[in-house]
């Protein structure tokens, strides 16, 4: 594991987010060995939703209701498109496909609906390649349109958009749609005059833009960009809090997780880590395993039900390795569980005896 960052070139509105969040866990997702692990059932049926809805719009069904017809069509196009490894189960065997199929479907109609607001769009522009003038923030945009005279900014979302300090939107996507305003304004010369985020279950959000809020976030990701490099090369400081931890995904190769994190932080949060003292796979893809966890007196742990295509390293898991588990949840008997979705699993090291 390399926990050494270097020079970042520029931010996106999403990788903003990633930094502001924990600079430690940025260096670990986006460094060379640095444990980026992309590629999951869950964003991989996040570009296949991005995919159709593009499709769609570039071949001019949406806004309308002709895409109903196709819809079915390109969803299978875009399937077989997807890179899927010859070892990876087939995608519609993916948790959620088929309800991200439905989600999508309604998610779509909401969207002719915002496309035609204000009459026929006099343009729309899909997956915008955005650069401020300065090149030090980029990003790629879903949807750009403009109605009744104003631009309008769209971002699609494939997950929750709400959360417990905001039940309408999280504070992150209303920066990240922010940002993507001012990217506009840099680009255009003209600021859009609302953006709107869609999520693919639940309606969509709309954000009134003020021009002065979206420069002073980019005054902010900038310091941030200029933070991070001035730390360069050396390990970036990390940000271990309840609010950061449970929903890292890597939290598992995090050395400060492991060193600072306390139980009372987030209670819920089950992590352990020890030397694998038994694999056992079963033909339907599922692997369980038994841990003499580290720094105990003699405790094993058997977690279970391990999905290969959501966490494809245990395909090769072997006796005497270090492996790493945050976000367990109990299994219903003494020192049994299962992983949580979106709970973090990780080889960290090699721990064979002589």
């Amino acid at each position: 594991m390399n926990a050494d960052s270097q020079r970042v070139e520029y931010l996106s509105p999403s990788s903003y987010e990633e930094m502001k969040a924990c600079r430690l866990r940025y260096a670990l997702r986006h460094n060379p060995g640095g444990g980026a692990r992309f590629g999951t059932p869950a964003t991989m049926l996040g570009q296949l939703c991005h995919g159709v809805a593009q499709r769609l719009i570039d071949e001019g069904l949406i806004p309308g209701t002709q895409w109903l017809q196709r819809f079915d069509q390109v969803w299978a196009e875009a399937v077989r498109d997807l890179d899927i490894g010859p070892n990876d189960r087939a995608a519609e065997l993916w948790p959620g496909y088929a309800l991200k199929k439905v989600e999508l479907r309604r998610a779509l109609a909401e969207l002719t609906e915002i496309l035609t607001s204000d009459g026929v769009p006099d343009a729309i522009q899909t997956e915008l390649a955005l650069k401020s003038t300065s090149g030090l923030m980029r990003g790629r945009l879903d949807v750009l349109f403009r109605g009744a005279g104003r631009w309008h900014v769209l971002d699609l979302k494939t997950g929750r958009i709400d959360s417990d300090n905001d039940p309408s939107l999280r504070s992150s996507y209303r920066r990240q749609v922010q940002l993507y305003a001012y990217l506009v304004a840099q680009q255009t010369g003209e600021w859009p005059s609302e953006a709107v985020v869609l999520p693919l279950e639940g309606a969509a959000v709309h954000v009134a833009i003020d021009p002065n809020a979206c420069e002073l976030i980019a005054g902010q990701a900038q310091a941030l960009l200029d933070a991070y490099n001035a730390s360069s090369p050396a390990a970036q400081p990390a940000t271990v809090a309840s609010g950061t931890c449970p929903s890292c995904p890597v939290a598992a190769l995090c050395p400060a997780f492991w060193s600072d994190w306390k139980p009372e932080y987030a209670p819920d949060l089950i992590a352990y880590r020890g030397e694998v003292v038994g694999v056992y796979r079963a033909i339907n893809g599922r692997t369980a395993v038994r841990l003499a966890v580290l720094g105990s007196d003699g405790l094993e742990i058997f977690i279970q039900g391990l999905d290969e295509v959501v966490h494809p390293s245990v395909r090769n898991l072997e006796l005497g390795e270090l492996l790493s588990a945050v976000g367990l949840k109990p299994a219903g008997a003494p020192n049994r569980f299962w992983l949580k979705p979106g709970g973090d699993l990780a080889i960290t090291a090699r721990h064979r005896k002589a």
